[in-house]
């Protein structure tokens, strides 16, 4: 019985003395991410080029307007590319919404994109950021990050998630000039 008792009693301590690693460990690595976190934010902060082809969602348009987008990337004001874009139906879901890549590779976080609509609608987008992604495993954080864009931009001067509305825009009546 007493062997019984003091088998009983190791095991107990070791399950205790577990426990207690395991949970200052979790401490440590939950103060290092938040550490971490600070100093790689002002990295993600100095980055000064948008991802590849950043993703937008058009909502709420009919077919007929957004069967022929124009984007023009302006660098200080001056306009350096213009693209045109043709959306067949199969890439609108719903007649509600489409996704679909800015067609600029790389361009600078501080340049503005113009997008045009075939129904004359004008969307000023500006504005991309990024944020720091850390690298979470299992058991916590593993150390290391990466930047991804947030998906925000301004749209015609307003705060706007990655998904443009129809009613964001500016529409130009063209038979007034």
């Amino acid at each position: 019985m007493k062997t019984f008792l003091r088998i009983f009693l190791v095991v107990g301590i070791l399950c205790v003395l577990l426990v207690v690693i395991f949970f200052v460990s979790s401490k440590r690595s939950e103060q290092r991410a938040k550490d971490d976190f600070i100093k790689y934010c002002k990295v993600c902060d100095t980055i000064q080029y948008s991802d590849p082809h950043p993703q937008i969602v058009l909502c709420d348009f009919d077919s007929a307007d957004i069967s022929e987008i124009s984007f023009y990337l302006l660098k200080s004001g001056q306009m350096t590319r213009d693209t045109l874009i043709r959306i067949s139906g199969q890439r609108v879901h719903d007649e509600t919404y489409i996704q679909l890549n800015l067609p600029y590779g790389e361009f600078h976080k501080t340049d503005t994109i113009l997008m045009v609509t075939q129904s004359n609608y004008y969307f000023c987008l500006t504005g991309a950021h990024f944020l720091t992604n850390l690298h979470f495993g299992n058991f916590g954080y593993l150390g290391g990050f990466d930047c991804r864009p947030d998906g925000e931009y301004t749209v015609n001067g307003k705060k706007s998630s990655r998904y443009i509305k129809k009613s964001y825009g500016l529409r130009k009546n063209m038979t007034n000039g």
